[in-house]
């Protein structure tokens, strides 16, 4: 069998699209978080970290993340997920340009009160509702593992 350049081109891109990590589906009421080992019930609170490798860990609240990833002593990771607060779908956003809040209103699972938005205006107008602060992803970060 003859290879020629643009097949041995063609098979590399499609080995390299194959490997590229993503998110995988939470079972919720079965999965467990990888960091507090409770079982992931609530959608909203869900989140995900995506190793380069394709290594999946799932996580019950933002909070679980943010501790793991401050555990971990290898930080190769290369996908941070949390799912939008407000959504009605399964879809999980860029843990790292999501915006967070943190309000006596909002019940989340490890008592953080803490729960991601999409975007800044999501996140705003739920905070004048009802009350609470706004974060980044490093202001976060810096306030869970002060």
């Amino acid at each position: 069998m003859r290879f020629t350049i643009q097949k041995v081109i063609f098979l590399f891109c499609l080995t390299a699209i194959s490997c590229k990590p993503k998110a995988e589906p939470i079972v919720y009421g079965s999965d467990s978080c990888h960091y507090c080992k409770m079982t992931i019930v609530s959608q909203q609170f869900a989140s995900e970290l995506v190793t380069q490798k394709g290594r999946v860990y799932k996580f019950d609240a933002v909070e679980c993340m943010v501790q793991q990833l401050a555990d971990d002593s290898v930080k190769q990771n290369s996908l941070f997920l949390v799912h939008d607060y407000l959504s009605k779908t399964n879809n999980f956003i860029d843990a790292m340009t999501a915006y967070y809040v943190i309000s006596e209103d909002i019940q989340s699972p490890m008592g953080a009160h803490l729960a991601g938005f999409k975007d800044l205006r999501q996140a705003e107008q739920f905070k004048e509702k009802h009350k609470g602060e706004i974060f980044t992803w490093k202001e976060l970060q810096a306030k869970i593992n002060h």
